[in-house]
């Protein structure tokens, strides 16, 4: 860090991520921008160059931290050309503006564990083979190959995260822990009939709240490091056990039953991520457990006011 108040620019900022990750950085030290599509300081849209140029050139950032996505994986199979080309052509744009304006941010461009294919169990940075299953994980490792390109031909300042999966209030319902969530809070309303529908439940993920996931990818801000991270809580949970979490949590009594519309062929069966390399750099640990995650899905569920 240095003395003088900088520049954050959060790409996707007004996203679930972006909501989290803009309230780390203190206002005397720092000053945040966030721009997307919509619920953002700036309108912009990472795919259209002339727009992420106009952005840069108006703000010049010190900092820049992309995290626009397409990162439902159902999404990205129904449109892979428009995940193309938000996940890892709108980052291409955006470093080629940083370099053709002439600025020198330290830019941190979010991955995916996805980049790893079946091979998430434990992936070491440096020696696990990648190989992704997904169109998310194959735009996101495409993305990564541009950032490399600029990073060693042309000298940006790139840091590229792996983050596992994260969770917590705010975050899209069609993901597992908010949807599960909603169906309850619904049944508990009685909206709905007491039957909550889910897909496979054997899979078992890596799952950090997301305020743990905003405060590392704070931390790798304010060191300035330049690399690959994985990111994760090194504790995995399987769907049942996500489900009989959420029924103890929540006091209401239902069934369930799968939904086959809900299940994903190219589900990887489990993800762990060996956190402890993470933690031993940057002193970083998880404070939050999957506990705190539901409580609060739970709670932003039955408080949300449509």
């Amino acid at each position: 860090m240095t003395d003088k108040i900088e520049t954050v620019l959060i790409i996707g900022g007004g996203g679930f991520m972006g909501f989290y990750l803009k309230n780390e950085f203190p206002s005397k030290d720092y000053k945040v921008i966030t721009a997307d599509i919509k619920g953002a300081d700036v309108e912009m849209d990472i795919t259209n160059y002339n727009q992420v140029k106009s952005v840069l050139k108006k703000f010049r950032p010190d900092i820049i931290s992309n995290l626009s996505g397409i990162s439902f994986l159902p999404d990205n199979q129904r449109n892979p050309k428009l995940a193309y080309e938000v996940n890892a052509f709108g980052p291409f744009k955006l470093l080629k503006a940083v370099w053709e304006i002439g600025i020198d941010p330290f830019i941190q461009l979010i991955s995916s564990n996805e980049v790893y294919g079946k091979n998430c169990f434990f992936p070491s940075e440096k020696r696990t083979r990648l190989n992704p299953i997904s169109d998310y994980g194959k735009s996101k490792l495409l993305m990564e190959k541009f950032a490399k390109d600029f990073q060693r031909g042309l000298g940006l300042k790139i840091v590229i995260v792996r983050p596992f999966t994260h969770s917590g209030p705010g975050q899209n319902e069609k993901f597992i822990i908010p949807n599960f969530c909603k169906q309850v809070i619904e049944i508990k309303k009685g909206i709905r009939k007491p039957v909550l529908f889910h897909g496979d439940l054997s899979t078992e993920r890596d799952i950090t709240h997301v305020q743990d996931m905003a405060e590392a990818y704070r931390r790798l801000i304010e060191m300035r490091k330049i690399g690959i991270f994985n990111i994760g809580s090194g504790k995995k949970w399987s769907g049942f056990e996500i489900l009989e979490m959420i029924r103890k949590c929540s006091g209401v009594e239902f069934t369930d039953k799968i939904d086959p519309e809900r299940k994903r062929p190219s589900d990887i069966k489990c993800t762990l991520c060996n956190k402890v390399p993470f933690e031993k750099l940057t002193g970083w640990k998880p404070y939050y457990n999957l506990k705190d995650i539901i409580d609060g899905c739970l709670y932003h569920a039955e408080n949300l006011k449509n």
